[in-house]
């Protein structure tokens, strides 16, 4: 995996720029899909697959202890801004703040890429997620790029 500025947290935790076709990604992106799914209807779940997370545009990162993935978070580019995608950290590691040292990553490449901003999309049960991204300085906007009016997502910006 290739260094990003690595990250230690508590715990020996470390991100670096990660490989989404890494057997435990992949794991951790299934179980993250079926988790989604079972919250969310189909036309509610905005998510990017791995060959899209693999894609030029796509930074992504992953969170790891001993060489085990336990979380991941992707900044899709745009011209006008980043969108942060398919960040998930693994229940068994919650609590450690990982989530936010995955989202400190993901500000910082922005930062480093001369983005204005960052925006997401998330639903609205996802409680934790949103109390996060308040607390990193994200409010709420309407509904940006490809995305439509969906009662079941918030969608959030920072701006940097």
């Amino acid at each position: 995996m290739e260094l990003f500025e690595m990250n230690k947290h508590g715990g020996g935790v470390e991100i670096a720029k990660g490989n989404p076709f890494h057997a435990d990604v992949v794991r951790m992106l299934r179980d993250a899909d079926e988790y989604y799914a079972s919250l969310y209807p189909q036309e509610s779940n905005h998510l990017i697959d791995v060959n899209e997370l693999a894609k030029a545009d796509t930074l992504f990162f992953v969170a790891q202890i001993n060489d085990r993935v336990i979380g991941c978070a992707a900044l899709v580019l745009s011209p006008d801004y980043g969108e942060l995608k398919r960040m998930y950290v693994d229940p068994a590691y919650r609590g450690l703040g990982v989530a936010q040292d995955l989202l400190d990553t993901i500000v910082q490449a922005s930062r480093e890429g001369g983005l204005s901003c960052i925006r997401l999309e998330t639903g609205y049960l996802q409680h934790s997620a949103i109390a996060l991204y308040k607390k990193n300085s994200f409010v709420e906007i309407p509904p940006f790029g490809c995305y439509g009016i969906d009662p079941l997502s918030k969608f959030m910006q920072r701006d940097l």
